[in-house]
């Protein structure tokens, strides 16, 4: 069994509520990794349009 100091933890940092933008904490181990991974995109993003 893995440690917690092992472990990668992601949390929403962003109040309930509309927003313009939202906010992910992630911390760990495979942080970096994990948040490259979703933020590598192929294709342009489009002007003020969202995504998840």
């Amino acid at each position: 069994m893995a440690s917690l100091l092992d472990e990668t933890i992601a949390a929403i940092a962003t109040p309930l509520g509309k927003s313009g933008i939202g906010v992910i904490r992630v911390s760990g181990k495979a942080s970096l990794r994990i948040t490259a991974s979703i933020l590598s995109r192929k294709e342009d993003l489009e002007d003020r349009v969202p995504i998840l």
